[in-house]
């Protein structure tokens, strides 16, 4: 395979992710419009990760932050500001356990749950001053990261092992 043939399967294989993550964190937001989603579209994040690479993990992860963000009306407010921090902070996090290879999987993934809720938490923060509750709502979202979080690994886990052979022929 030509490089100009890799770099063409790369950029397919990110425009695929990111548009299943997109189509998922939708449908998942019409089923939950809350704050508190488990995150399935994170699956698609991590899968990139571990078959491309962490800057397209990135590219996944904000792109779809930004068209979830257009198609729910809410671009650059607040919700966005608390989405795209915890973006940015989980997958630095995921690179960076992946990089110490001292974690399966799905602990990157619970890793990257953690960071989200720690960086939307620190963001809300930041936005609104101190609101009260804010320590209880830590101590929830750091226990629901965990199992959010494994779940997410796991079914990464299952689509890596399907992509990455295809994407190596």
């Amino acid at each position: 395979m030509t490089e100009s043939q890799d770099r063409l399967k790369r950029i397919v294989l990110i425009a695929l992710l990111t548009s299943a993550a997109s189509g998922i964190w939708f449908l998942e937001n019409l089923i939950n419009p809350s704050s508190f989603r488990i995150g399935i579209a994170n699956i698609f994040t991590l899968t990139a990760l571990y078959t491309i690479g962490g800057t397209p993990a990135f590219l996944v992860s904000i792109i779809r932050i930004l068209i979830g963000s257009t198609l729910a009306g809410k671009l650059f407010s607040p919700i966005f500001l608390i989405s795209f921090s915890g973006g940015i902070l989980s997958v630095l996090g995921m690179v960076v356990a992946k990089k110490l290879n001292r974690f399966s999987m799905l602990g990157v993934s619970i890793a990257g749950a953690f960071l989200n809720n720690i960086a939307q938490l620190l963001t809300t923060y930041l936005l609104m001053g101190k609101p009260s509750g804010m320590l209880y709502l830590f101590g929830y979202l750091s226990i629901v990261s965990i199992p959010a979080g494994a779940f997410v690994g796991w079914v990464s886990y299952l689509a890596t092992k399907r992509v990455l052979p295809l994407f190596r022929r």
